[in-house]
């Protein structure tokens, strides 16, 4: 069964595509410690931190499983960061599944485009992005663009993107047409294409797709 590992970066620096500067954390709050951590690449601090978090989250209240999955995501993006597939997948599908039950279709995206980058069966990967973007509908225009353009969808995602200049998924058509100018052996062509990807990423703040785009030209 074929794995599969798409990726689009996230939109306005978010943690998935570069790290957010932050204040510093107030004594005693582990999730703005986390946060911090995360943002500087310290990925096993910050699954230390996200844990804590978790552990400490007053349970009272109808507000508390929102937080919960939020921290979810975040812990489990961490994991993945951090080379722990199997933790990053059990924990992302643990938020995934709390956004459904309370109808919170943003935070299930949200989550969505989180487990995709995780390395899976294509068919289940799929399957959760179509379920995400029919609990999305039509709203939501980013999300949808990055779930389509994360299932190869590309036609659709890069449309919405022209129409709301979402230049971080609008990136990735230059990476697409830098792929598809290796497979037909246009090697020159596929040279420039990446570095002008490459660029895009970074100017954009996404040093992760960054450097994926010259891992990419070394192979």
């Amino acid at each position: 069964m074929p794995v599969r590992s798409p990726y689009l970066g996230s939109r306005n620096g978010s943690a998935s595509g570069r790290a957010i500067i932050h204040n510093m954390p107030a004594p005693n709050d582990p999730v703005a410690a986390a946060r911090a951590a995360e943002a500087a690449y310290d990925w096993p601090e910050a699954i230390r931190l996200y844990e804590e978090a978790l552990s400490s989250l007053p349970r009272e209240g109808g507000a508390w499983p929102a937080a919960e999955a939020e921290l979810l995501t975040a812990l489990g993006r961490c994991y993945w960061r951090n080379a722990e597939a199997r933790a990053a997948w059990r924990t992302v599908m643990r938020a995934i599944s709390s956004c459904k039950q309370r109808g919170d279709a943003a935070a299930q995206a949200r989550a969505t485009t989180e487990i995709l980058q995780i390395w899976g069966p294509w068919e289940r990967h799929k399957m959760l992005a179509d379920d995400a973007l029919a609990a999305l509908g039509d709203t939501e225009p980013y999300l949808r663009a990055r779930l389509l353009g994360q299932t190869d969808r590309d036609d659709e995602a890069f449309a919405i993107a022209e129409q709301h200049g979402y230049d971080d998924v609008l990136a990735w058509r230059i990476a697409r047409a830098s792929w598809r100018a290796t497979d037909e052996g246009r090697l020159d062509e596929a040279r420039a294409l990446t570095r002008q990807a490459h660029q895009a990423h970074d100017r954009l703040g996404n040093f992760e797709a960054a450097a994926g785009s010259l891992r990419g030209m070394g192979f």
